[in-house]
């Protein structure tokens, strides 16, 4: 019977110690496909979290509002039972509100099939286009970028014709359909600024303006040397402009990761900068952390990656 009694609290002591992976006895991920490290290129330090695609181990999830009375933290809280995560962090830009509680999002936006916001995004002053990056989440964890200005999104799966190139800034029955293909497609849909594509810097005449350095994070998604798909999130601890920052990572992921680069877009530092990254044990991992001590229930959209 004693024996019995200390066998019996040894399995409750580990069921106890649970973490993010719910047991903490089995990796959250596997590290073949999931790498955090910090490196440091021309004297500059990059945080980086490496994700290789290949055999969808690794999936994307993104929550673009609030819906149903839920925040954010609400809905990632009821999500991510018995998940793997591997990190999430603060995704698109929200509006020109200082105050991120009451702050709308800025551009397209589409949550699970639910259009948040059905307009592309404007400069408030120019009223010009902005914000290129189009990023679509699919259910099964996928993600794909489109650059709007070269107005040629291809689509397919709903009611979309799959030899039609679709230009939503163009065309008000293209951006139409689009959103009727999100809905049906039950995609989740946001804007950012593009500032790589296929290689190349997209917004050079911001080289001479004025803007405020900050730490930046982005999102880049392309290619190893081998052809696998990767998403990488990197973090540049080093105050800079976003041109800056760009340039140093696109020339950091070109020589250092021999990355082929075919999107890099900008993730908010801002107001809600909300990250927070966990180890293959499904620990805390500190390597990255909020500029301003955001956490998750200050969060107005949530990108996370899991691992399955």
């Amino acid at each position: 019977m004693k024996l019995f009694k200390i066998l019996f609290l040894s399995v409750a002591v580990l069921v106890c110690t649970s973490s993010n992976n719910l047991s903490g006895l089995v990796p959250a991920y596997d590290s073949d496909y999931v790498q955090a490290s910090s490196i440091t290129h021309h004297g500059e330090q990059y945080k980086v979290i490496s994700m290789k695609r290949s055999g969808k181990r690794v999936r994307a999830k993104y929550f673009a509002y609030k819906l149903n009375g839920q925040e954010i933290y609400q809905r990632y809280n009821n999500w991510k039972s018995g998940k793997d995560v591997i990190l999430y962090t603060s995704g698109t830009y929200m509006d020109y509100s200082f105050d991120a509680k009451t702050a709308k999002l800025k551009g397209l936006t589409v949550d699970n099939g639910k259009i948040v916001n059905g307009n592309l995004a404007k400069n408030y002053k120019t009223g010009k286009d902005e914000m290129d990056g189009l990023v679509i989440v699919y259910p099964h964890g996928g993600i794909a970028v489109s650059n709007l200005k070269e107005r040629n999104l291809k689509l397919s799966g709903g009611n979309a014709n799959p030899n039609k190139l679709y230009d939503l800034r163009g065309s008000s029955s293209d951006l139409y359909q689009f959103k009727e293909w999100a809905k049906s497609q039950r995609a989740t849909v946001f804007q950012t600024h593009l500032l790589a594509f296929k290689d190349k810097l997209q917004f050079e005449y911001n080289v001479n303006k004025t803007e405020n350095p900050r730490e930046r994070r982005f999102l880049a998604i392309g290619y190893a040397p081998n052809g696998d798909v990767m998403h990488c999130i990197v973090h540049k601890p080093e105050h800079a402009s976003l041109y800056e920052a760009s340039k140093k990572v696109l020339n950091f992921l070109n020589e250092r990761k021999r990355m082929e680069v075919l999107a890099l877009l900008n993730l908010d530092t801002g107001a809600q900068d909300v990250v927070q990254i966990y180890t293959k044990s499904g620990n805390v991992n500190n390597m990255i952390t909020s500029t301003n001590n955001q956490t998750i229930y200050n969060a107005r959209n949530l990108l996370v990656y899991y691992f399955e």
